[in-house]
């Protein structure tokens, strides 16, 4: 609270003194506790090559990005944290390490991969007493240079890791208590209490010659290739050949006091801080301006206590006070500021400006809404008032319209009290009802101009009013004379040469006025039918922009561009990009830019295509809001308009564009709205990987553009999911939800406030791993144990077919080997035998025996293989036919016919496929046959088989199955049962089919004459 009231004393001081004139040309944006700083008092203000700016106070350090504050401080409970929160001074190495010095002498280095500080301890161990860091310096040569308060300066090599000690003993420093640091080259200069030294830096020598001893040095710099000192007692000073030479600085009264910091900007200014006197700013030509705490100012310097100060990488100042921080944006400087100050007389009479009119003299008239008539002189920058208590006549201190007409009088039109003639040198104002015995139509003047007949036109609130200066008349012309709210006239534009009046009526739209007829000729109003019609009847402004296009501005329908031909409307409203949709007023300047005013700033305008960039309280606007008739484009090129808070003006041609492409950096990463430090997760080729289950993610940006943050844009997209680029304004975090596993690239661009994009932008490598049962090891050890579950199945399958297979091949061959035994056959064998043993005729008898042995011996061995040679089929067929034609009383008459192309030994055929068939026909067609039976068979080479026919002469098939049913116990041929099961199993198992062809043969007659089978079998040699 004293301290509050200190600077307000200072300053109301400085102003009895008559050291302060005119307005500050600067406005400062600060920031303190309340915009979350950790502390008000500056030590040390530091940018980083990666763009952030680092603000080092009693309580703490400060990270700042533009938008927000992030203190780090000193927690026991956490390591890695600052080793005190006490911040003397910053530097930064060539790796991009910020380093910290602390109050207590010990050294901290920020580690930003991994977002926490660890201790130097080769420099801590070496001081055995506290030594408050002061000053911390890279000399660009793989040097860290550290001044402390009571130990001298220490030098680290940053390649090899080793630090020497410099101090009043080994160096002959003129003392170990070193408050500032400054490199030149390769002299390192020092200031302590007892004056400024420098030494080598190569060779640490100490130069002998010390200057201004016994004085405290707190700052030193180079500014137009000279040497400045700021002492702590004596004010500033410059090495000039040789010698230290006082310059002098405003409100000294006559004394010096301290400087405590200098900083050279690249427009080439010398920044000069205090103790209690500000902050001076000395320019190239040598002028000092002086800028001070305004306790009634909130843009004014924040205190007039300045420590420390910077200019960061876009030419913005910092300063750091004893109450927080102040800083300057050039850029946002460039809209001149005019407004009211209590405690100084050469400011505005009132902040509310209704009218602003430019002489032939060149001075800029300001119509204030209850602060009179202010005179502005853009050469001196002094102002002039006119108001009802300095002025003879005057009855009203709203003032709406000044016109000086081509006689040099003077007309002012109030907003109260109708339309006074105006006399400048005399301060003498003549109303009309008192000097001409008539008023206006209406007591408030909008507007006033001029014809080529030098008769002035005026509009008021109540329609059109004539005044014929020659003959001293006036008369009156009303659009509606029932309804008076339709005459009500904002402004009027005289087209001179078209002798037309242009009228923006307030509720009645676009009107034209002819001169010479003295009638209105046309109206344009809104028709909502028609997009091409004006899009408001309720007008602010008019202006003509050449002779072929009209400006205007409507209160609630934007802008309008009427086409003068065509008589065609084109409206611009918030809908486009415009601020507002009240426009107050309009100029075009020499680029072809349109400057609106409205109820949300100032927009400029660029037509092909439509583009806007609009001016807000960023840029000190006067305020959002502008009010009507104020705006003017001067003779000097200087454009003017007016709100409720002031006056600014400009230059439109000479504005300055921020060609700075802001960094943009990652700064933040939630896992399901957690915070995850995703610079320590990552990998070493930066790939940061979650679990499937964290692919609820939220990344945050920023852009480090510290002029206009707050108009910063951004685009980014997650390569993988969006298609193109997210254009999220000036939302700095984006949100992807149930990312599904993968790689991914987030990237992130921005642009500044005047489009100038940074392409590369940032960018994070991101991989969501699989879940478990959706990663190619579990997909592969799935199919490994799926084929080792198939194989097993097949295995046990393929037993199962084999035995079941080999189960019933022996079955079937059992059944073969049976049918082959037939029961009958074997019978009828034995019968006979013994019938030729009872008849004495044992020769006979022998025979058969030893025949049917025979066929037993090769039945048995070749029901033990599955494939025989067709002599041996040949061999086992003839001894069956042979014992069943003895049987047969020798009635049998058999026939082999075989291919002579057949390799007999070598070629092979099933085992036990003909027989069946060779005894179904004597079983079936010829036993019961009278006379001649005779069986066939035949054997013939194929391309890739082995045909064989059996051809009998018997009954029949279908004879034969007449007989079987007559039978009382049915019959079925079990040999040929056998056989065709044999035949599927032998096709299954083999790419060679086997097949088998049942033909009935007839006679001319169509009788039954036997029965033909034929038999394909593939050819299969010995050695398959």
């Amino acid at each position: 609270m004293q301290k509050r009231y200190l600077n307000t004393l200072l300053y109301l001081l400085f102003l009895i003194s008559g050291k302060i004139f005119g307005q500050q040309s600067l406005r400062f944006n600060n920031y303190s506790i309340e915009e979350g700083l950790s502390q008000s008092t500056l030590q040390d203000i530091f940018q980083t090559k990666d763009g952030f700016i680092w603000f080092g106070t009693a309580d703490g350090l400060n990270k700042f990005d533009g938008y927000q504050f992030h203190a780090y401080k000193h927690d026991a409970a956490e390591p890695g944290s600052l080793s005190s929160s006490f911040i003397e001074s910053l530097g930064q190495d060539d790796s991009g390490n910020l380093w910290v010095g602390t109050h207590e002498g010990i050294l901290n280095i920020f580690n930003k991969q991994k977002n926490h500080f660890t201790v130097l301890k080769q420099f801590s161990d070496h001081f055995t007493q506290h030594s408050p860091i002061k000053s911390i310096k890279n000399d660009g040569k793989g040097h860290m240079w550290i001044a402390t308060e009571g130990s001298g300066i220490a030098c680290y090599d940053l390649k090899k890791g080793t630090i020497r000690f410099l101090n009043t003993e080994n160096a002959k420093l003129i003392s170990n208590t070193i408050n500032c640091l400054f490199i030149n080259k390769k002299t390192l200069w020092y200031g302590t209490p007892l004056g400024i030294s420098s030494l080598k830096i190569n060779s640490d020598t100490s130069l002998s010659k010390t200057f201004l001893e016994n004085q405290e040095i707190y700052a030193i710099n180079i500014y137009q290739g000279k040497l400045y000192v700021a002492t702590g007692s004596q004010g500033l000073f410059i090495l000039n050949n040789g010698k230290m030479e006082s310059v002098a600085l405003p409100l000294n009264g006559g004394e010096q006091y301290s400087c405590t910091f200098l900083l050279p900007d690249h427009l080439n200014n010398l920044w000069v801080g205090t103790l209690f006197n500000g902050i001076h700013r000395i320019s190239e030509n040598g002028k000092i301006e002086t800028f001070l705490n305004n306790p009634l100012d909130k843009t004014s310097l924040g205190n007039n206590i300045i420590r420390c100060g910077i200019e960061d990488n876009t030419g913005n100042i910092w300063l750091g006070t004893y109450s927080g921080i102040s800083s300057i944006k050039p850029l946002n400087q460039q809209l001149h500021l005019l407004q009211h100050n209590p405690l100084n007389i050469n400011s505005l009479s009132n902040n509310n400006i209704y009218f602003i009119y430019q002489d032939h003299a060149g001075f800029i008239w300001l119509g204030t809404l209850e602060g009179g008539l202010d005179r502005y002189d853009p050469a001196t920058q002094n102002i002039e008032h006119y108001n009802t208590s300095n002025s003879k006549g005057l009855t009203s201190n709203s003032i709406r319209s000044v016109y000086q007409d081509s006689k040099n009088r003077y007309y002012v039109g109030t907003g109260t009290d109708g339309l006074f003639r105006f006399y400048p040198e005399e301060r003498r104002f003549e109303e009309f009802t008192d000097k001409f015995n008539y008023t206006t139509s209406s007591v408030r003047i909008t507007s006033i101009a001029e014809d080529a007949r030098e008769n002035l036109w005026i509009a008021t609130f109540n329609g059109l009013d004539f005044y014929d200066t020659k003959a001293d008349t006036i008369a009156y012309y009303l659009f509606d004379n029932e309804n008076e709210q339709n005459n009500n006239i904002i402004e009027i534009k005289l087209d001179k040469k078209n002798d037309k009046i242009w009228i923006a009526s307030f509720g009645n739209g676009l009107q034209i006025f002819d001169i010479a007829t003295k009638k209105y000729t046309k109206t344009y109003s809104h028709d909502p039918k028609n997009p091409m019609s004006i899009s408001n009847n309720q007008l602010l402004c008019v202006n003509i922009y050449n002779d072929d296009t009209l400006m205007v501005g409507t209160f609630g329908g934007g802008l309008n561009i009427f086409d003068i031909k065509s008589e065609i409307f084109t409206s611009i409203t918030e809908k486009d990009g415009l601020p507002n949709d009240a426009v107050y007023g309009i100029l075009g300047d020499k680029k072809g830019y349109l400057w609106v005013s409205t109820n949300r700033g100032l927009s400029r305008i660029g037509l092909r295509p439509t583009r806007f960039k609009n001016f807000d309280q960023i840029n000190l606007v006067q305020s959002l809001e502008f009010n009507e008739g104020a705006y003017l484009a001067g003779r000097d090129g200087n454009f003017y308009f007016g709100g409720i808070n002031g006056l600014n003006f400009f230059v439109p041609e000479s504005l300055k564009v921020n060609k700075f492409v802001p960094p943009v950096e990652i700064t933040g990463f939630k896992v399901l709205d957690r915070e995850l430090p995703f610079r320590e997760l990552s990998s070493k080729d930066g790939i940061l990987t979650l679990q499937h289950n964290q692919n609820f993610i939220s990344i945050d940006f920023v852009a480090l553009n510290y002029i206009n943050p707050e108009k910063t844009t951004y685009s980014y997209k997650l390569e993988g999911i969006d298609d193109d680029w997210v254009m999220a304004g000036n939302k700095r975090t984006a949100n992807y939800t149930k990312l599904p596993p993968g790689s991914y690239i987030f990237r992130v661009r921005a642009a500044n406030e005047d489009g100038v994009w940074n392409e590369e932008g940032a960018s994070l490598n991101i991989y969501i791993r699989s879940p478990f049962w959706k990663t190619w090891w579990f997909f592969m050890l799935i199919g490994l144990s799926a084929l080792g579950v198939i194989y097993l199945v097949l295995h046990a399958r393929t037993n199962a077919i084999r035995k079941s297979y080999q189960a019933q091949m022996t079955e079937v061959e059992l059944k073969a080997l049976r049918s082959q035994m037939n029961p009958h056959f074997i019978f009828n064998s034995i019968n006979s035998i013994q019938y030729y043993i009872l008849n004495k005729n044992p020769k006979t008898a022998y025979t058969y025996l030893s025949k049917f042995s025979s066929l037993m011996r090769m039945i048995l061995q070749n029901s033990r293989i599955n494939y025989i040679t067709i002599e041996d089929e040949i061999e086992s067929l003839q001894l069956y036919l042979e014992l069943e034609n003895i049987r047969l009383d020798n009635e049998l008459n058999c026939t082999f016919d075989i291919d002579p192309l057949i390799n007999q030994k070598n070629t092979q055929i099933p085992s036990m496929v003909i027989q069946p068939f060779v005894e179904n026909a004597i079983l079936h067609g010829l036993l019961t046959k009278q006379g001649n039976k005779s069986v066939t068979i035949r054997m013939q080479k194929e391309i890739s088989h082995i045909y064989c026919e059996v051809e009998d002469n018997g009954i029949g098939r279908e004879k034969a199955r007449e007989l079987n049913e007559l039978r009382t116990k049915k019959h079925e041929s079990t040999g040929m049962k056998a056989t065709r099961q044999r035949l599927d199993i032998l096709n299954r198992n083999s790419d060679k089919k086997l097949s088998v062809n049942i033909i009935d043969m007839f006679n001319e007659n169509e009788t039954p004459s036997g029965t033909k089978v034929q038999i394909f079998i593939p050819i299969t040699n010995k050695s398959e």
